[in-house]
């Protein structure tokens, strides 16, 4: 885990009292604020103008049809708004000429803002100098050269030539401690622009503008919305939140993992510093973060870079994810045994924590149920990896053909001596798990597996193989002396049998006849019988029986 650092950020106070130009007094409706007429500093609350110019601070509060409404106005068509912007933070913020090539007659036209510091800057100790800008969309130019003067008096043209109307405008004559060099040319998002100095005096002012000549200013033809109105053939930047701050060396805080397993990922979260960045050292063009927080997962260790800006700095730093090996566990193919019986499972040497499902951590498991076994196994980084096996139970084969039956037709059924056992062999040579007879017989089958084997026979009778006699000798030996049905085996006659004598009376009758007429052999008379004998559902018999004596 990375330990997170701690900056002492004491210091970092903002001595610029009003950043973003708020005010408890409205701006003016019309375009112009010059000091002159309508008292800038008043409105602008600390802040006032060096050189007279006509610089504005813009407003959601004030009405549409105001130059000064922000973001679009409703001014009047030969003074159309300058662009459309809302402020950054607050309800308002400020407007100045950086450039102009067409206004009052004269060139090097320039507006600036300035504002006393709340305290004075210590000669040798560095600062952060930073504002917001956005380039206005309607005048035909972009320019650059957008500065901050630290200085230690207060500005004022008057002091040169005495007459506000000769100075007014006028281009001051100073080298900005901070200046953008580029030409911005956003007009939708407020840019940043900051730069670190040393203080070389004690300087308790800050004046904001363009202080190069036309001659010394970039300037590039945009074509605005407007780029023929006079008032609009230069270029103009919106101004907003302000700062002036001690600058400290900042180093970047981190958290998160930087030794993963494969496989998994991690989040490194960086902090301390603004406008971050990450990419991989192999790759240091390829962005795969814009932010302090960075999602990785690689395969193999893998280092990455992350930059951040404090204040006009790239500070950049280096973070290595190391990616260790994942443990390999193999608990084998799945296995079969005797209900009884038990099996040793075995996850393998080498690791440093096992866990199974009773909870033990032994690197074997003895098992004599059957069911899914998985074990957990983590190596010497910490990296798990798991392994499933199924353990299943065999038992004696268990096999049942049914009952001895009886067929009233030639419609054989099939046997069935069960599924997923190894082997099958049945009277007939058969070794397949199911037979269909083709005739009345006993047939038998020997069921096999890896624990032993069982059998069951079934005899079929068929309405075809059974006899019916037609004479009975009942002389006291014994012997034929039953009217017997013969061709049913142990299932006997479940048959209804009637007997009649020769003058049509009936003399016996039984439902479920069990060859056991006649009951009484000595006073039976000898002579001829009528019987009928019927199987219900399936096939009746009638004939006559001659008992002999």
């Amino acid at each position: 885990m990375i330990q997170v650092l701690f900056l002492d950020l004491l210091g970092a106070q903002n001595l610029i009292h009003n950043p973003s130009f708020e005010c408890s007094i409205e701006a003016p409706c019309l375009f112009t604020s010059s000091e002159t007429y309508y008292s800038f500093p008043n409105y602008a609350c600390n802040w006032f103008l060096p050189n007279h110019g006509s610089s504005d601070i813009f407003s959601t509060k004030v009405p549409k049809e105001c130059w000064t409404s922000m973001p679009v106005s409703t001014y009047l068509e030969v003074e159309p708004p300058v662009g459309s912007q809302l402020p950054r933070t607050g309800d308002r913020f400020a407007g100045i000429y950086t450039y102009s090539d067409f206004l009052f007659g004269g060139p090097s036209y320039r507006e600036y803002l300035e504002i006393k510091l709340d305290s004075a800057l210590v000669p040798g100790i560095s600062y952060c100098a930073e504002l917001y800008t956005s380039l206005a969309e309607r005048p035909k130019y972009a320019s650059n050269n957008l500065g901050m003067l630290f200085h230690d008096e207060k500005i004022d043209s008057d002091d040169w030539i005495g007459d506000p109307w000769a100075t007014f405008g006028v281009s001051l004559p100073y080298k900005p401690q901070v200046v953008e060099t580029l030409i911005l040319e956003d007009t939708i998002n407020w840019v940043r622009v900051n730069g670190i100095f040393e203080a070389t005096s004690p300087a308790k002012y800050l004046t904001i503008g363009n202080f190069s000549d036309d001659h010394n200013t970039l300037v590039k033809d945009k074509a605005g919305k407007f780029p023929l109105k006079p008032n609009y053939l230069n270029a103009y930047y919106f101004i907003d939140d302000v700062s002036l701050t001690r600058f400290y060396e900042k180093t970047f805080s981190f958290a998160g993992n930087t030794e993963i397993c494969k496989g998994t990922s991690s989040t490194i979260e960086a902090s301390g510093l603004e406008d971050m960045t990450w990419t991989t050292l192999a790759d240091p063009l390829t962005i795969v973060s814009n932010d302090g927080r960075l999602v990785v997962n690689p395969d193999i260790t893998t280092s990455y870079c992350v930059s951040g800006r404090n204040c006009s700095k790239i500070v950049k730093d280096t973070i290595t994810i190391v990616v260790h090996p994942r443990p390999t566990v193999n608990l084998g193919t799945d296995i079969t045994f005797c209900m009884g019986e038990t099996s040793t499972l075995d996850a393998g040497v080498g690791f440093t924590d096992y866990m199974w499902p009773d909870k033990s951590s032994s690197r074997f498991l003895e098992v004599s149920e059957a069911g899914d076994y998985i074990v957990h196994v983590e190596n010497q980084y910490g990296c798990e990896m798991s392994d499933t096996l199924h353990v299943s139970i065999h038992d004696i084969p268990e096999v049942n053909l049914g009952n001895d039956t009886l067929l009233c037709n030639e419609n054989f059924y099939t046997l069935t001596a069960g599924s997923g056992q190894n082997d099958y062999l049945w009277s007939t040579g058969s070794t397949e798990p199911i037979l269909t007879p083709t005739s009345s017989g006993k047939y038998e089958v020997t069921v096999r597996n890896e624990c032993g084997e069982s059998q069951d026979s079934v005899t079929i009778y068929s309405m075809r193989d059974i006899f019916v006699p037609n004479v009975i000798t009942a002389n006291g030996d014994d012997l034929n002396a039953k009217f017997e049905i013969n061709g049913t085996g142990d299932l006997g006659n479940p048959a209804k049998l009637n007997i009649f004598n020769r003058w049509g009376s009936q003399i016996f009758a039984d439902s479920n006849y069990q060859n056991n007429w006649p009951r009484d052999t000595e006073n039976i008379v000898a002579g001829i019988y009528f019987y009928t004998l019927d199987y219900p559902g399936c096939k009746s018999f009638k004939g006559l029986i001659h008992i002999l004596k």
